[in-house]
C-alpha cells in the first residue's frame, strides 16, 4: 500500500511540476510579447491573448493536480487507518 501511495504521489508530483514549469515558460514568454506590444509591434495581439488563455489553463490545471494529489493522499491515508 505504501509503495502504490508513493508511486501515485511521484506521478502527481512530477505532472505538476511540468505543467507549473511550462506555465512559467508561458509567463515570460507572454512577457516578451506584451513589451513588444507596448512598443507598438500590435500584430502580436492575438498571440498575446492567446498565451493569456493558455496560461490561465495550465496555473489552474497545475493548482487541480496539486489539490488532488492531497486530497488523495489524505483518502489512502483514511483506507489506511481503517485496515
Amino acid at each position: 500500500m505504501r509503495e502504490k501511495k508513493i508511486k501515485v504521489r511521484r506521478v502527481m508530483l512530477k505532472t505538476h511540476q511540468v505543467i507549473g514549469y511550462t506555465t512559467l515558460l508561458a509567463m515570460i514568454a507572454q512577457g516578451i510579447i506584451g513589451e513588444k506590444l507596448y512598443n507598438g509591434n500590435y500584430e502580436l495581439y492575438e498571440t498575446h491573448k492567446t498565451m493569456g488563455n493558455l496560461i490561465n489553463i495550465g496555473y489552474f490545471t497545475s493548482r487541480i493536480v496539486f489539490v488532488c494529489s492531497v486530497l488523495l493522499t489524505l483518502y489512502l491515508e483514511v483506507l489506511q487507518l481503517q485496515f
